[in-house]
């Protein structure tokens, strides 16, 4: 006879696992592209028997869902919906529809049909998603039992939940903001909901559990790189929803913890750190090429968030750029595949950075270069071009003409190479459409400096063209069956940056030029509606784009801008 204590029932089993005969995954497996479509067909198929089995009597099987990923579905199967047990009335989960399993998913998390729906969902509606994330390696890890070490680290998992809720009709997200009552700039949004006495949705319970078991894990020293990624997605959600303090909060760990970890040098395993450097750091020598790869994008992808989302104020960066000796990325191929191809790598340091890209560079890797050629253009502007007391000093001066030749080589070479309606994925036409956004570094040098009443002002015709050719790009891309919405979240500062300077150009043009300045503003508007159909951030962003547009304009000349609203 076996006896238990019913008042121990509630304390987890202590499960131990032989260390020392484990082989790196990344180098036990089988990663060739043929085994990674037979296991994620194995996937789908677990995925559709749960969703059956699990199949509720009331279920209609008439209901149907639209899915952004419309290539795993299989017309010939009835639609089952996926059986979360969240209740959106009171926020919580109910296991009524789920049969009992003894697989002791994590009570934390979401049930398993949906997490792993959610996980689906993240890998599709973010750029970089796989660059954050080694997916072979993560969906072989969802199959381990929760409470192995191989298991996918918890706040990387919560934090996939709270990004991804924004796009699924599965789960109940944060509202979106009344902004005839609320500011459309709500920097401290948690101090609204409390004043609101609304509760907590989805998406920010999960936030706030990554949150703090990302500082848990960080102070007790637990898989340090694992955190790096959980403050990156984490600064992803806060990004969409225009949380700036959590974007500055978790990314600003993130840059913290990649400087602790080292990750701003060159580390591979060819060429290591040497023993005297390394031992001040927090982490070891990468394994394998699959960790070498994904330490230089978890740099890489904090580094760009801290660079897009501050370069519209005044505010310091984290890092400064002369204290970076990492080099880019290889290719997505590459990096899935594990494997490093030898060739040279450029660093920020490279002469030919902007005008020359590499063959072992894709997509991502100028994603990363116009988020440095912004870095550039926002430090001499806060720390050169102040010294100077007038527009013709700073207009003349040779930092901003140094910046005009960097910023033209940058946009003469993706010209050649790069084109966004020609990429062979959602993610490699959102990273190209991004760094085809350099003229957005140009409307930064000028606006404040160009002289709009004056027709003949140096600094108003180039703030004027950057902006159109920002439109010109837009409208290529908005000509195709891409999805807008699938872009990454920081398109939204060159269209607020191109909207400002036709803004002021409208202001003072004549009147046979306003029409067509006019409709170019209502062209910014639109992608800003059409990209926030689920997402606050374009939401308040178009707000705040009116607001100022009625500020510069007046509010008759405004009207003639938003009369469409009006039919």
């Amino acid at each position: 006879m076996i006896r238990i204590n019913p008042h121990l029932s509630y304390i987890a089993p202590n499960c131990t696992y032989d260390l020392s005969s484990i082989i790196p995954l990344e180098t036990k497996e089988d990663l060739s592209e043929q085994n990674l479509l037979k296991l994620e067909a194995r996937v789908e198929e677990l995925e559709r028997r749960l969703e059956l089995a699990n199949q509720s009597p009331k279920t209609s099987p008439s209901a149907s869902i639209h899915s952004p990923l419309s290539h795993l579905e299989v017309p010939s199967v009835p639609f089952v919906p996926i059986p979360t047990g969240y209740d959106p009335s009171t926020h919580r989960y109910s296991s009524t529809d789920f049969p009992l399993m003894a697989e002791d998913w994590p009570l934390e998390l979401p049930p398993k049909p949906l997490m792993l729906h959610l996980i689906d969902l993240f890998f599709a509606c973010y750029p970089n998603s796989r660059r954050i994330i080694h997916r072979p390696t993560f969906l072989l890890q969802l199959l381990e039992h929760p409470s192995s070490p191989r298991f996918p680290f918890m706040p990387l998992l919560h934090s996939i939940c709270a990004a991804a809720a924004i796009h699924s009709p599965h789960v109940t997200v944060a509202p979106l903001p009344d902004l005839s009552k609320y500011p459309s700039e709500d920097i401290f949004q948690e101090k609204t909901r409390v004043d609101q006495g609304r509760q907590l949705m989805f998406d920010e319970q999960h936030f706030l559990l990554c949150k703090y078991q990302c500082m848990t894990a960080a102070r007790e020293g637990v898989n340090l790189l694992g955190v790096i990624q959980a403050c990156v997605v984490n600064s992803w959600w806060a990004f969409s929803c225009a949380r700036w303090l959590d974007v500055w909060v978790m990314n600003s760990l993130a840059m913290r913890m990649c400087v602790a970890l080292g990750l701003n040098f060159a580390d591979s395993l060819y060429k290591p750190l040497s023993d005297k450097t390394r031992e001040k750091f927090l982490v070891g020598p990468p394994t394998s090429h699959i960790d070498v790869e994904l330490r230089r994008n978890a740099f890489w992808l904090s580094y760009c968030l801290e660079r897009y989302h501050l370069f519209s104020g005044p505010w310091a960066f984290d890092l400064n750029d002369d204290d970076i000796q990492q080099t880019l990325p290889a290719t997505l191929e590459a990096f899935e595949a594990g494997y490093d191809d030898g060739q040279e790598r450029q660093n920020i340091f490279s002469n030919d950075l902007f005008s020359t890209h590499y063959s072992n560079q894709d997509d991502f890797a100028m994603y990363i270069k116009c988020a440095i050629m912004l870095s550039r253009v926002h430090v001499v502007e806060l720390r050169r071009l102040p010294d100077y007391t007038t527009p013709e000093g700073v207009r003349d001066s040779q930092e901003v003409k140094s910046l005009e030749s960097m910023i033209y080589s940058m946009r003469l070479s993706l010209k050649k190479q790069f084109n966004p309606v020609e990429q062979l994925s959602p993610s490699a036409i959102s990273n190209t459409f991004i760094a085809h956004m350099a003229p957005l570094a140009s409307i930064k040098l000028h606006i404040n400096i160009a002289n709009w009443q004056d027709p003949s002002c140096d600094s108003a015709h180039k703030a004027l063209a950057a902006a159109r050719a920002i439109l010109r790009y837009t409208t290529v891309l908005g000509s195709t069956s891409f999805d807008v919405g699938r872009l990454d979240r920081v398109v939204c500062l060159p269209w607020l940056s191109a909207g400002r300077a036709l803004v002021h150009s409208l202001k003072f043009a004549p009147e046979s030029l306003a029409p067509i300045l006019r409709a170019e503003i209502r062209l910014v508007r639109s992608n800003l509606q059409l990209a926030g159909d689920r997402v606050i951030l374009f939401l308040r962003q178009r707000r705040s784009f009116d607001v100022e547009t009625v500020e510069i304009l007046g509010e008759r000349e405004a009207a003639k801008v938003f009369e469409e609203d009006m039919l």
